[in-house]
């Protein structure tokens, strides 16, 4: 079973090759060579990618930035 790498919630689904979508804390990321990497969707709809001190302050709010 796959568990979100930055909220830790088990609702995890497939949205392309390695990448995945965690409807907790509304966040998708990848594994890659690179390591893992978190989005978010912003106003437009375009993925933005989060660093690290973003993923343990999105993981602690109750709503999506």
């Amino acid at each position: 079973m796959l568990v979100c790498p930055v909220c830790h919630g088990h609702t995890i689904g497939k949205v392309g090759a390695n990448r995945f979508y965690c409807r907790e804390c509304c966040l998708e990321f990848s594994e890659s060579r690179r390591g893992l990497q978190a989005y978010r969707l912003d106003d437009e709809g375009e993925l933005v990618q989060l660093d690290r001190d973003e993923w343990e302050e999105y993981a602690h709010s109750s709503a999506p930035l």
